[in-house]
C-alpha cells in the first residue's frame, strides 16, 4: 500500500465505527456522472483529505460490476502496483441515509486503481466516471492555487461536454422523456397523432435533436444508425440531466404559449435566434 495509507489506522477506524457508527457519516451530496457514489467520511476529514472510505458494493456498482470484481482485483497477480495483493477489506458500521448500516470500506487508493483498471478494459461506465473525476480534480487544483474554494457539484457542473462525453456508444435503459402533456401539446401543434407518425418523428427531430451541435448530432445518428433504440437512450447521464431534459422542457414551454403550428414556429425561431446550437455546458 502507498505510504500515504495507514493500514493500522484503517483497522482502528473500523473498530471505532462499531463503537460509534454515527462518526462515520454518509456524504449524500457526492455524485459523479449522475451516479450516486457512496462515500463515508471518517473523523478528521476536515484536517486530512484521505479520511474517507467507499462502499465496496456501491464502488463496484458505479462501474456496473458486482462485489466479486473488487475482490478479484485485489487478488489478481496482474494488479499494479503490487500493494493491493492480499489486501483485506474491513467492515465498518456507518450512518447511512436513514439508518445504521454495515459496509466493507474501500480506501480511495484501491477504488481509484480498480476504476482505472476497468476503464482500461473498455468499461464505458468506468471511463465516464474516471473522465469526470480527472477533470474535476484538475479544476480543483487550479482553483486551490488561486485561492478559490468550490463544492464538488459546482466544479463538476462548470464544464463543457465533448461529443464523446455527451453521446454513449451503447444505449442506456429507456426512461420517459416526453411526458403526457408534451405529447398532447405536440399533437395539438402538428395536428398529427403521437404514435407511429412520421410527422411527429420529424417534429421531435427538428425541435430537439437537430438543435444539438453538429458533432454531437452526427455522433448520435452514427451510434444509433439502425434506430433500434430511442435517441435519448444514447445520452450520458450528465447530458441527459443537464442538457436534453432541460431543452425538452423549453420546447414544451414554447408549445404552451403557441396558438398553432405557425405561431409555434415563430416563437421557436424567436427564442433561439442568435443562440446558435445548444450549449454543451452542463451549467448553462
Amino acid at each position: 500500500m502507498p505510504q500515504s495509507f495507514d493500514y493500522d489506522q484503517y483497522r482502528r477506524d473500523s473498530e471505532e465505527s462499531y463503537r460509534n457508527p454515527l462518526k462515520v457519516a454518509y456524504l449524500p451530496e457526492f455524485k459523479a456522472v449522475g451516479i450516486d457514489v457512496k462515500v463515508y467520511a471518517l473523523p478528521g476529514l476536515d484536517k486530512n483529505p484521505k479520511r474517507y472510505v467507499f462502499s465496496q458494493t456501491n464502488g463496484a456498482k458505479a462501474v456496473k460490476k458486482g462485489n466479486d470484481y473488487i475482490i478479484n482485483f485485489l487478488r489478481s497477480t496482474n494488479v499494479k502496483p503490487s500493494w493491493a495483493l492480499g489486501f483485506q477489506l474491513i467492515k465498518f458500521r456507518v450512518q447511512g441515509k436513514s439508518k445504521t448500516e454495515t459496509i466493507k470500506g474501500v480506501p480511495s487508493d484501491i477504488i481509484t486503481e480498480f476504476w482505472i483498471k476497468e476503464a482500461g478494459k473498455g468499461n464505458l461506465a468506468a471511463l465516464d466516471l474516471v473522465r469526470v473525476l480527472v477533470k474535476t480534480s484538475i479544476d480543483e487544483s487550479v482553483a486551490i492555487a488561486f485561492g478559490i474554494n468550490r463544492t464538488f457539484e459546482e466544479r463538476k457542473a462548470n464544464r463543457i461536454l465533448t461529443a464523446e462525453e455527451a453521446i454513449l456508444e451503447d444505449p442506456r435503459t429507456w426512461g420517459l422523456h416526453f411526458n403526457k402533456e408534451w405529447q398532447q401539446q405536440a399533437q395539438r401543434i402538428t395536428g398529427h397523432p403521437w404514435k407511429r407518425s412520421i410527422v411527429m418523428a420529424n417534429f421531435i427531430s427538428q425541435t430537439v435533436y437537430k438543435r444539438l451541435p453538429d458533432d454531437v448530432y452526427h455522433r448520435l445518428v452514427t451510434v444509433n444508425q439502425k434506430r433500434n433504440y430511442c435517441h435519448h437512450q444514447f445520452f450520458s447521464a450528465e447530458a441527459d440531466e443537464y442538457i436534453l431534459r432541460r431543452h425538452i422542457q423549453d420546447v414544451l414551454s414554447l408549445m404552451r404559449i403557441s396558438e398553432d403550428k405557425t405561431d409555434f414556429k415563430r416563437n421557436f425561431d424567436s427564442f433561439f435566434q442568435g443562440r446558435g446550437k445548444l450549449s454543451m455546458d452542463i451549467n448553462f
